[in-house]
């Protein structure tokens, strides 16, 4: 005779019914020092956006106008008219901006224009700039020997050398034939110019006054879109010779950064300890060893992302690319500087307050990256 189904007990059944419960609050628990760090990291990168848009706001409204001499302004013109700057810059009415004799243009589209070049270029740079983290792990893994030798030399070529000097070296030796090569005339800028268009079939309609691509503004890709593939050879060419002259001048700081910080996340007596465990050096260097310098990596990404932008801005300039970079040195500040008008002023506060956003934004998911990758920092945050 078979014996009746067993019930379960109501005990266990609470137990079950609360494991999902205990799951959900464990994650929070885990997760609520990073979740609070964002909320308190955003509010400062906001903090820091108000005190830029303030600055763009006495330099260009009011030093600038001479407001303040000719007596023309009062404590409550001052705060009424940066009130109304603030929402401006904030919500991109940037106005617009005189381009060639009498032209004008509005400023975000004229920006739009030329961020997608940047976009490429920097993601370029970035791939590139990936090897640093293999080269750094076996150089600071194997210490002494001829890869750390020959990284901590090309780390301090780098770190003495001014990315200037690089930079200018690569345009003459590198740059100028392929800037012939493509007819010596490049209104376009990234794009070849007129010469090299019209010996091959002319000006495509898909690309615009300003070098612009359509139908998604970024030119290699357009270029993929409409077969052109004498025009995406060119391109391609000249965004990885500067995107290599971006990586190679940045890679330098990752180099020494990691190989000291692989010392420091993977101590001698941790690799004896593997080693007598019998876990093999490759296994113990790529995975154990990795797993701890990405969050030092992440972290040392997001706090010198303004240095790469930096080097990418005299990159843009100095290889004639259509860029943001590049309008922000030439178009909004060399022609400000030289005494143009007005709409330079409109053109430089978008550019400014566009990458004090994107720095900000850069170094907030940089380092809740590494700080969610730390094995250790939720368990030192919990102790405290």
């Amino acid at each position: 005779m078979s014996s009746p189904p067993r019930t379960q007990s109501p005990s266990r059944f609470r137990g079950r019914l609360r494991h999902p419960l205990r799951s959900v609050h464990g994650f929070l628990t885990r997760h609520s020092l990073l979740l609070t760090w964002i909320v308190r990291r955003l509010l400062s990168a906001f903090a820091q956006i108000l005190a830029v848009v303030t600055l763009l706001y006495l330099f260009f409204e009011i030093f600038a106008n001479h407001l303040i001499s000719e007596g023309g302004i009062t404590p409550r013109t001052v705060v009424s008219q940066w009130w109304d700057f603030l929402i401006n810059t904030l919500t991109g009415n940037w106005g617009s901006i005189q381009v060639g004799s009498g032209f004008t243009i509005n400023t975000a589209a004229y920006v739009g224009y030329y961020l997608p070049y940047s976009l490429e270029l920097a993601a370029l740079s970035l791939l590139l700039t990936s090897v640093a983290y293999p080269l750094g792990l076996l150089a600071g893994w194997r210490r002494g020997r001829a890869l750390d030798a020959a990284t901590q030399g090309y780390s301090a070529f780098i770190l003495y050398v001014p990315a200037v000097l690089i930079a200018f070296l690569a345009m003459v030796y590198l740059y100028l034939p392929y800037y012939y090569y493509t007819g010596g005339d490049i209104p376009f800028g990234t794009l070849p110019g007129y010469i090299w268009f019209d010996a091959n079939g002319g000006v495509p309609t898909w690309i615009g006054i300003y070098g612009n691509t359509s139908p998604t503004g970024f030119p290699l890709l357009d270029g993929l879109i409409h077969h052109a593939w004498g025009m995406e050879w060119i391109v391609f060419l000249k965004t990885l010779l500067c995107a290599a002259v971006i990586s190679g001048t940045y890679t330098g700081i990752f180099l020494r950064y990691i190989r000291g910080a692989v010392s420091e996340a993977i101590p001698l007596s941790f690799r004896q300890a593997a080693s007598a465990r019998g876990i093999p050096e490759r296994r113990l260097l790529w995975h154990h060893g990795g797993r701890r310098i990405i969050p030092l990596y992440a972290f040392a990404f997001g706090n010198t992302f303004g240095s790469f932008l930096f080097i990418q801005s005299i990159v843009e300039y100095m290889f004639d690319t259509n860029g943001a970079l590049y309008l922000l040195l030439y178009q909004g500040g060399s022609q400000l500087i030289g005494g143009a008008g007005g709409t330079e002023e409109n053109l430089l506060i978008a550019l400014i307050f566009l990458l004090a956003v994107v720095i900000a934004l850069v170094s907030i998911a940089a380092e809740a990256i590494a700080i969610a990758l730390d094995p250790t920092w939720l368990t030192k945050g919990r102790r405290r």
